[in-house]
């Protein structure tokens, strides 16, 4: 998240979020991000970019004075953000699981060869080995 995005959401301008984060970083209440350059319609702007556990602590605590009303908007945006790359639960993966399952369950009987197995039906003339190969590969 970058400080441009903290004012977007917070309703306030740029240099004064900027400001902001410079003054607690200065008291030592968080740790000054890294700078990066983003480029405009006009000129290219220097934001700060909060990333990290350290940087989402930081985003809140710049955001608070700033807002209060506006902290819940950036405890939402960091749950976005983090939605996008995280691993999934086991609960999550469990419900893939079923739904899996009750995909396979509502194949047509004929079909069930194409679901279940890589490989397609054949005549198993050397009997477990090739059933080995097929269900067990």
């Amino acid at each position: 998240m970058t400080s441009q995005e903290i004012a977007d959401l917070v309703g306030a301008r740029h240099d004064n979020v900027k400001r902001a984060i410079e003054r607690l970083a200065e008291r030592g209440v968080i740790e000054l991000p890294p700078t990066e350059e983003m480029s405009t319609a006009t000129k290219p702007v220097t934001v700060y970019r909060f990333a990290g556990e350290q940087g989402k602590r930081d985003s809140i605590v710049v955001v608070a004075p700033l807002s209060p009303e506006f902290t819940a908007r950036l405890a939402d945006r960091w749950q976005e953000l983090e939605g996008e790359h995280r691993p999934m639960t086991r609960l999550e993966w469990a419900r893939l699981q079923v739904q899996q399952v009750t995909e396979r369950e509502t194949v047509p009987p004929s079909d069930i060869a194409a679901v279940y197995s890589p490989y397609p039906l054949h005549d198993c003339r050397d009997g477990w080995r090739d059933i080995r190969k097929i269900y067990f590969t």
